[in-house]
């Protein structure tokens, strides 16, 4: 196996930061886990121990039955909670069973997950030191380029928004408005010139979604937007928290993967 030139790797990706135009930046799950935060497979362990009662065997029976067909891996807190939407789906919310799980089990262990995953994430994140991730940010935020400033993550923990704005740095997630900040869809693919305000603002995709969006429904029409809440304290009642959203190929924003609140 090679050895890995460290000193040479850091020189040529700052020549590449020194003369590059148009840069964009990609935050994984790494990012998140070096600061504290949970991945999936050490959340999935969490919430089992967490589970108590009717939850807790309902969550076992789905985890059982799909370990005999996720063969390549263990399932994790995503699969499982993929498979309670298809009971919930195909049981209609009823006390219809599938594998023993009724609808009304479903509805209610989906939510008690959400709830378990949401304030382990949050706690995780009230402590993590964001020192690096501030500093980086302040780096960014002071290049003058032609082109914005994008930032890309599959994390849905709000420790990059802390550090923008603990250091005062203007964004755009693409959200617009004050009382209730909605998504705008357009903004996905608006094209920013040189004449804009914004045009050194850092971008912000958050491209599975965030802790901080939600799904509400109008009372009278029935009709669903997207909004996004500032410092949560507790998850809204009546509203779904909505993670895991995926850009499809005409910009529309897709819920693949939500919490129910």
């Amino acid at each position: 196996m090679d050895k890995i030139n460290v000193i040479r790797e850091v020189r040529e990706l700052k020549t590449h930061l020194s003369y590059s135009k148009n840069i964009g930046f990609f935050f994984g799950a790494g990012s998140s886990c070096a600061l504290g935060i949970p991945n999936v497979e050490q959340l999935t362990v969490e919430i089992e121990t967490k589970l108590t009662g009717d939850n807790l065997a309902n969550f076992k029976l789905v985890k059982n039955d799909l370990e005999t067909t996720v063969t390549t891996r263990k399932a994790n807190i995503e699969d499982i909670l993929n498979q309670i939407r298809r009971i919930r789906e195909l049981t209609r919310e009823t006390t219809k069973e599938y594998e023993g799980v009724s609808g009304t089990n479903a509805k209610q262990l989906d939510k008690e997950i959400c709830t378990i995953i949401y304030d382990i994430i949050a706690e995780k994140e009230s402590v993590a030191n964001i020192d690096n991730t501030k500093k980086f940010f302040a780096w960014l935020s002071l290049l003058n380029r032609d082109f914005s400033k994008e930032v890309f993550t599959t994390n849905y923990d709000l420790i990059i928004e802390k550090s923008l704005e603990a250091s005062q740095i203007p964004y755009f997630d693409g959200f617009v408005g004050s009382y209730e900040p909605f998504f705008w869809q357009e903004s996905i693919d608006q094209f920013v010139s040189k004449n804009d305000l914004t045009q050194n603002w850092i971008r912000l995709w958050k491209i599975h979604g965030s802790l901080s969006w939600f799904w509400k429904e109008d009372p009278k029409t029935n009709a669903q937007k997207i909004i996004r809440i500032g410092r949560i304290v507790d998850i809204p009642v009546k509203m779904t928290s909505l993670l895991r959203m995926k850009l499809t190929t005409h910009t529309r924003l897709s819920p693949s993967y939500y919490f129910q609140a």
